[in-house]
């Protein structure tokens, strides 16, 4: 999944770019759900499969996940 493929979300004032790619910094982890604004990124490594499925809230709780 890429960019191209993101969910977006608004939360409180910001509006959050998620989606799942290979860990940029540790392929050796495989897949991380990056959370993305203009001013931060998280990145997720443990995550539900189906976190698309997620509503809004339930997946910015996950953005502070590891």
């Amino acid at each position: 999944m890429s960019r191209k493929a993101a969910r977006a979300v608004c939360h409180e004032t910001e509006l959050w770019q998620v989606y799942e790619v290979d860990d940029p910094i540790d392929n050796r982890r495989g897949r991380v759900l990056i959370f993305e604004t203009d001013a931060f990124v998280r990145r997720v490594q443990m995550f539900p499969v189906e976190w698309r499925a997620l509503n809004d809230a339930e997946l910015m709780k996950l953005s502070w996940g590891r």
